[in-house]
């Protein structure tokens, strides 16, 4: 698997989340129909979907695994633009990115992560570390259906 890996600057990301406990890919299947619906209803407001990943169902009960899941927002909220949902800013992130084109549930997925641990882990050109949560945004509206589509992974990172 091949991809084309990237360090980013980025000043800020707005979203309005809500936050889920338990595993992720049982989560996330309810909302994301919704969201994306609200997406296409409001794309003045909205840019796509986010999935802020706090702990790793790999290395932690998934039952007890917390993610923020929503929407990216083009400005920043100050309230609630979808019920239960609560304005959340990201800011001064510098992350190693990919974009990963499969479906949500995909083991390549998995790969992609791998592939992401591995590069931090081996870098001489960038001294990283990883720093958590791991950022996920869904523009593409296919995901909605359960098919392939377009993913952008993100890992913050930290100079070592």
């Amino acid at each position: 698997m091949e991809l084309k890996l990237d360090v980013k600057n980025i000043d800020n990301i707005f979203t309005v989340v809500k936050e889920i406990k338990g595993p992720y890919w049982e989560l996330i299947i309810d909302p994301f129909p919704q969201l994306f619906d609200w997406l296409k209803d409001n794309s003045n407001k909205g840019e796509g979907l986010i999935g802020i990943y706090y702990d790793d169902p790999l290395r932690k009960d998934p039952y007890e695994c917390i993610a923020d899941f929503g929407i990216i927002t083009k400005t920043e909220e100050k309230e609630e633009i979808i019920p239960g949902y609560k304005p959340k800013k990201f800011t001064n992130l510098t992350v190693l990115t990919t974009e990963y084109i499969g479906k949500m549930d995909s083991a390549d997925k998995v790969k992609v992560y791998n592939l992401l641990k591995e590069w931090i882990k081996n870098s001489d050109k960038y001294k990283y570390n990883w720093e958590k949560p791991v950022i996920e945004i869904y523009k593409d509206y296919s995901l909605r259906e359960g098919k392939e589509g377009k993913t952008i992974i993100m890992f913050p990172l930290k100079e070592r």
